[in-house]
């Protein structure tokens, strides 16, 4: 079966101009669009530079076993690393898999500082080039823009710091839980009680980074183990131990940590009244937020949630998950699924305007809103022509 290119992108301009409530998912695909590393290279930047090699590559073979996987990412490693603490608590007299506590809890510290250092690096070299940082700001343009009952929504799994350096260089106010300017602290009741009490402009962007952030980090305090936020460029390795992805004993840990605040925020965003998601840039490869997105279309028939993705195979990967929904749209290169069923792309019938055209790839027959660049550039153009104004 086919289904119209022109068709379908009147539907997406139509949808994001409908204003219903609104939410976004960014994956690591959208900072990739920019030119930071995946996790794949991220992966194999550390497992090449660590001086932890060799516990590294004994993790990684348990990984494999576990998994019955070829290939464990550093979020994996990490995972196992954190399983290892939390049952030695962090104790060198105690030892899982021929790692004791002490020496997992310095892994640990240094895998983190090592991503830490190479998102830095790369961070910095993109926001100093506007042709490599115009996407972000693009999308924090259009975030301003969307103006209704309810404020717009972004969640994250990205580490860096490239959406809040776009907000903040537009001049755009936002809020992610945090409280305070030195040692920024969590206020989790801030998020929960983010509507009933009305305590923030509706023209705040609201962001919530599920799996951490290059500038939160753990901190004592006299109630334990906390997570503060600071400006990341003044860490320093020896003192401070960054806070990124969430180990699964994470979810369970105190209310207080961020990340469950967050993931009941999602799951609070997603059931309650009409909504339009829109997912970029993620490969559906965390279980726990599939969960909740795939939960979330059974339990509201109002939910409309839209995904685009870089490369068919995503898609193709997901299908037995995607078909079973209705309310799910998810656009590929190649293939649409919609209302449960398998598409092809049409491009017989392109609109006479051209408008269309720049969306796609006639030559190669694909749509190319896969590309966080091109989906911004979109976002831009039909704002500006359904009566917007921005500065882009």
């Amino acid at each position: 079966m086919k289904i119209s290119v022109y068709q379908e992108l009147s539907n997406i301009m139509n949808k994001l101009s409908n204003n219903m409530k609104t939410g976004v998912f960014l994956g690591a695909g959208s900072s990739m669009s920019s030119g930071m590393p995946g996790i794949k290279a991220l992966t194999d930047s550390v497992r090449k530079n660590s001086i932890h090699k060799e516990a590294i590559d004994k993790i990684i073979s348990i990984e494999k076993t576990k998994q019955m996987n070829d290939y464990s990412t550093i979020e994996d490693i990490l995972n196992s690393l954190r399983m290892i603490r939390s049952l030695t608590n962090d104790m060198d007299s105690l030892e899982i898999f021929g790692i004791n506590g002490a020496q997992s809890s310095l892994i640990d510290h240094d895998i983190c500082n090592d991503i830490y250092n190479t998102l830095t690096s790369k961070e910095n070299e993109i926001v100093s080039n506007e042709d490599l940082f115009k996407a972000f700001k693009r999308f924090a343009l259009w975030a301003n823009s969307v103006r209704n009952s309810n404020a717009i929504e972004i969640f994250t799994t990205n580490y860096d710091l490239l959406l809040e350096k776009a907000l903040e260089d537009r001049e755009i106010p936002y809020f992610d839980g945090f409280i305070g300017s030195y040692h920024s602290f969590f206020h989790q009741e801030s998020v929960e009680n983010i509507e009933r009490e009305s305590s923030l402009p509706i023209n705040w962007v609201r962001l919530w980074k599920l799996h951490g952030s290059l500038n939160w980090f753990w901190k004592k305090n006299r109630e334990g183990d906390v997570i503060y936020r600071s400006n990341h460029e003044l860490k320093k390795e020896s003192d401070k131990e960054i806070v990124i992805y969430p180990s699964k004993e994470k979810y369970t840990l105190s209310r207080k940590q961020p990340f469950t605040t967050y993931f009941d925020r999602l799951k609070y965003f997603l059931i309650k009244s009409e909504t339009l998601f829109i997912i970029q840039g993620y490969s559906f490869s965390d279980q726990h937020i599939n969960e909740v997105i795939f939960t979330s279309l059974i339990n509201n028939q109002r939910l409309h949630v839209m995904v685009f993705v870089y490369e068919d195979k995503v898609l193709l990967d997901n299908r037995d998950n995607f078909v079973m929904y209705k309310n799910i749209t998810v656009y590929g290169p190649n293939h649409v699924i919609k209302s449960g069923s398998l598409f092809e792309w049409d491009f017989d019938n392109l609109s006479e305007d051209k408008f269309y055209d720049q969306f796609v790839n006639s030559d190669m027959k694909n749509v190319t809103l896969g590309d966080f660049k091109i989906f911004t550039d979109f976002l831009i153009k039909i704002t500006t022509t359904i009566g917007g104004e921005l500065d882009a």
